[in-house]
């Protein structure tokens, strides 16, 4: 049940949820405004409970009409988007602050997919199918708010990633790879296609991200925790952040100003 807050240097002990759950990644929202629904425990494997967040404690709402947890998510909390799931699925469902309604359904049955986005500008990425077939998949899919659209692949086939950002500036990072093994690799989306992009500092997989439709600001994509190695011990603590520049630097001039009123020497600025 254990809740942790980050300010952009440390974390500390927020209120406990009132429901234990892992693959609690099922969040989407902000510190003040959070989201946790569906999730997995042995003594309830089909998770359905909603809880919010208010930046101090959690209170149970609207619970989702199907079971979910590796799901694609995004959005805010009175604008949220669960999809797919474990096992495999293809169902959506959208929050609108206190209940859930179903939404138009994803093109494939992927489980342990990861999201970004909004609710109504969302991707989820990569993921894998029942046992049998590939390992992790490389393929994306794009939710305009009505219906899910297969698009651009990623370069690396991977499962149970992060992301975060939006639809024209996105970032899938980590996750489990053929191996099988935890990667640090991370991919951005200009709105055309995928491009591979910095590495993380502690390869993981599980870790929770920023889906929450986050801008490339300081602090604003980052990823925390998960799980280093699919065998045992294999959790970590590790807190990374991820810092991209959209400006153009351009060469600095100097021009004529207008002059001082008192004559000096030895002055500066």
């Amino acid at each position: 049940t254990t809740v942790e807050e980050y300010d952009g240097s440390g974390w500390t002990t927020g209120g406990a949820i009132n429901v234990g759950r892992f693959f609690a990644g099922n969040g989407f929202g902000t510190q003040t405004a959070g989201v946790a629904a569906g999730g997995f425990s042995p003594s309830a494997p089909n998770m359905v409970l909603t809880e919010l967040y208010d930046g101090s404690s959690w209170t149970e709402s609207g619970d989702l009409s199907e079971s979910k947890y590796a799901a694609i998510n995004a959005g805010t909390s009175t604008a949220g988007l669960l999809a797919g799931g474990s096992p495999a699925r293809t169902s959506t469902e959208e929050f609108g602050g206190s209940s859930w309604t179903s939404g138009n359904t994803t093109n494939t049955a992927l489980e342990d997919r990861c999201g970004l986005g909004t609710q109504t500008a969302a991707i989820g990425m990569g993921g894998a199918a029942p046992p049998g077939t590939p390992f992790a998949t490389t393929e994306t899919e794009f939710y305009d708010g009505t219906s899910w659209t297969i698009g651009a692949s990623l370069n690396n086939s991977r499962r149970r990633g992060s992301g975060g950002g939006t639809q024209t500036a996105g970032l899938v990072y980590g996750g489990l790879v053929p191996g099988p093994a935890a990667s640090n690799k991370s991919e951005f989306y200009d709105g055309t296609s995928w491009t591979n992009n910095a590495n993380m500092g502690t390869s993981r997989y599980y870790g929770y991200g920023n889906s929450s439709g986050g801008t490339f600001a300081v602090g604003n994509i980052y990823v925390a925790g998960g799980l280093t190695s699919p065998g045992a011990p294999n959790h970590t603590t590790a807190a990374e952040e991820y810092n991209r520049s959209l400006n153009t630097v351009t060469a600095a001039a100097w021009a004529s100003g207008g002059n001082m009123t008192n004559e000096r020497n030895l002055a500066a600025g």
